[in-house]
């Protein structure tokens, strides 16, 4: 059984789901948790808070730029979702850590 609930993410897609984080793509029209498809293609989700805690959008040379939701100016370009999947929780853990000072 894990540990942190999995989200519900209603028509949209979850299309990684780790111990702690996952992303969803956003597939309605309705959008997911306040963001529409117009603003961001996926949204990174923290299951331990129950909240998105950044957004990914793919730019038009198919880079995913993850933009942290706490901290301005907070973002990391990836070349492809494998590889934000495998390294977003450290930079979004480094980012709220640099907030709360732990």
């Amino acid at each position: 059984m894990p540990y942190y609930k999995k989200p519900e993410s209603g028509k949209n897609k979850i299309i990684f789901n780790c111990d702690r984080y996952c992303i969803v793509e956003i597939l309605e029209d309705i959008g997911y948790e306040g963001f529409q498809k117009d603003v961001t293609d996926f949204i990174y989700y923290d299951k331990k808070y129950g909240i998105p805690v950044a957004t990914i959008t793919k730019d038009k040379k198919g880079m995913y730029e993850l933009g942290v939701l706490i901290q301005q100016d907070a973002s990391e370009k990836y070349n492809s979702l494998l590889e934000l999947q495998k390294n977003a929780s450290k930079f979004v853990q480094l980012c709220f850590r640099s907030i709360v000072g732990k």
